[in-house]
């Protein structure tokens, strides 16, 4: 019965430990995103709350400022130019 009983409480102290891992992973992950210079299309729609649906028909369209294609498949977003968008009340560039 004390086996058991030490069983659950070495059970219980992992499942915290994993719990307050998890929070510190979570804490710098969002450290580092605040750190990125450029986003791609899933960082873009996290920081901006836009669907890449959304956004991948808006740069289509060529309506996202600071867009680059270094090799011509992959795309980046400057933040700074997405920040002055979004402080431009969102008006998309024509």
């Amino acid at each position: 019965m004390k086996a058991q009983t030490n069983k659950n409480q070495a059970i219980q102290d992992l499942s915290k430990s994993l719990t307050e891992l998890k929070k510190s992973n979570e804490r710098i992950e969002r450290l580092l995103f605040e750190q990125k210079t450029f986003f791609n299309f899933k960082e873009l729609a996290e920081y901006t709350g836009f669907s890449k649906t959304y956004l991948y028909n808006l740069h289509r369209l060529g309506k996202i400022p600071g867009a680059y294609s270094p090799t011509g498949r992959l795309v980046f977003f400057d933040r700074k130019e997405i920040e002055q968008w979004i402080l431009s009340n969102g008006k998309f560039s024509e």
